[in-house]
């Protein structure tokens, strides 16, 4: 994993790559600790884990992920504890000459809250108890997996993502759903596309790490249960960058009143979730 300094404090551990700055380092902390300190449900960053490089590069674990993927957070299931994993941008260049650059903090503020959004959606979920067992169980085989397994996985792990985070409750769907009907319904197709190019990453038919089921979404005729479903990763991201949103991210990466615009239902059900579970209320 390479040089890692390891800070610990107050039940979270910090994984930090010798070439994250100082200053970065606090500024993360900070962003964290914040949220804590307003929360009143401190069990929820218990055993909490971030490991964050300068570039993705430097990990074995990380390193065929693309400069563009600054933050990434496992489902439960794959993990033994809560695990979020950051990348700072601030090493560039690969030819020797490689010199530190300053880190965009608001950037990263907004990534990071970005990615407990994430581990806040899956902790207060409950996926069904049999198919984590199954899944459990496939994983803890120790002999290599036959191709009639491997099947049985994917279709396990399938079932997991149908129910495995708060984004994919009745309220949050349906919110998400009449969110993006009322933007994308009963407009003309080269409308959609200008809209969907506009919210990139946060675009109801956004493909994710090469998955690609969002092209499979038709936008002008309205939402279906199949489309819902097929938009399973893109309802989490818009949850967890609702969720940066709500706790003060301001990063210049995405346009964020554009996403606030697009998913305004959307946005009232996370901030609710925020109140009910962690014990922080809006700002006034």
């Amino acid at each position: 994993m390479g040089n890692i300094n390891t800070v610990k404090n107050d039940g979270i551990t910090f994984n930090f790559s010798t070439d994250v700055k100082p200053k970065t380092q606090r500024f993360i902390e900070d962003a964290i600790f914040d949220v804590q300190k307003k929360s009143g449900q401190k069990e929820f960053f218990n055993g909490l884990k971030l490991t964050v490089y300068s570039n993705w590069k430097e990990s074995k674990q990380f390193s065929n992920f693309s400069d563009t993927k600054q933050g990434f957070t496992a489902y439960p299931i794959f993990m033994t504890r809560k695990a979020i994993f950051l990348q700072t941008n601030e090493l560039q260049g690969t030819d020797g000459n490689r010199k530190i650059v300053p880190a965009d903090q608001a950037q990263i503020k907004e990534n990071t809250l970005h990615e407990i959004g994430h581990l806040f959606d899956f902790h207060f979920a409950n996926p069904d108890e049999e198919v984590v067992q199954k899944l459990k169980d496939t994983m803890s085989k120790e002999s290599e997996p036959t191709e009639e397994e491997n099947a049985v996985f994917d279709d396990l792990l399938a079932e997991y993502k149908k129910n495995n985070g708060l984004s994919d409750s009745e309220e949050f769907q349906q919110a998400w759903k009449n969110d993006v009907e009322r933007a994308f319904k009963g407009y003309f197709s080269f409308e959609n596309k200008a809209k969907t190019e506009k919210l990139g990453y946060f675009s109801p038919t956004a493909s994710y790490d090469g998955d690609d089921k969002g092209k499979d979404i038709t936008l002008q005729d309205g939402i279906d249960d199949r489309e819902l479903e097929l938009a399973d990763r893109a309802r989490e991201e818009v949850f967890a960058q609702l969720f940066a949103y709500a706790l003060g991210a301001d990063g210049k990466n995405h346009n964020k009143e554009l996403i606030l615009e697009t998913y305004k239902e959307s946005y009232k059900v996370v901030k609710a979730f925020i109140e009910n579970k962690l014990c922080i209320a809006e700002e006034k």
